[in-house]
């Protein structure tokens, strides 16, 4: 039996709390859930680490959006604006939204409504693909026309900074 370094064994613990508290299936009302979802993101804004990569593919009148995650991977998604279809083309995920939790194992396909906002955890390495109708042009204008702007007024400024930074290179990933 292999020894777990000190490193090691903080990720494992952070991982179970993460699962623990994705677990519950307690629905809640939507202001109860964002704060919720922002208590989460301050928790654990400085151990999130990398953000998924993604790839954005422009068509005439659609974008489409392929999140890569890797196991072990947990993260928040904005608000969504939109109504849209989604695919998870590979893996296996655990998500959680304001009604509960459900695991996705690919091949699923569901429908994301507006007012969603996710915390997930990739179990296995994951693709997760979205898809808008727009007349949008740019990656950047159309990323923000799809989520609200919401500033987490638990995370420090240094914080919000770092996970902005991070986003905007997420998002700008071609």
């Amino acid at each position: 039996m292999s020894v777990m370094s000190k490193e090691e064994q903080d990720y494992k613990i952070r991982q179970l709390i993460v699962v623990m508290n994705l677990l519950s299936n307690d629905a809640m009302p939507i202001e109860e859930w964002h704060r919720f979802v922002d208590a989460f993101e301050a928790q654990y804004a400085d151990n999130i680490g990398i953000p998924p990569r993604m790839e954005h593919t422009l068509l005439d009148g659609m974008y489409t959006r392929r999140i890569y995650m890797d196991e072990g991977c947990y993260f928040t998604s904005g608000i969504h604006k939109t109504e849209h279809p989604f695919v998870i083309l590979s893996g296996k995920i655990l998500v959680r939204t304001h009604t509960g939790s459900i695991m996705y194992q690919a091949p699923y396909r569901g429908i994301t409504k507006p007012g969603t906002r996710r915390i997930l955890l990739a179990l296995e390495d994951t693709v997760w693909e979205t898809f808008h109708a727009t007349q949008l042009k740019s990656v950047t204008e159309i990323v923000d026309s799809l989520s609200e702007d919401r500033i987490n007024p638990l995370l420090t400024d240094v914080q919000i900074a770092r996970l902005k930074s991070s986003q905007q290179e997420t998002n700008l990933l071609n």
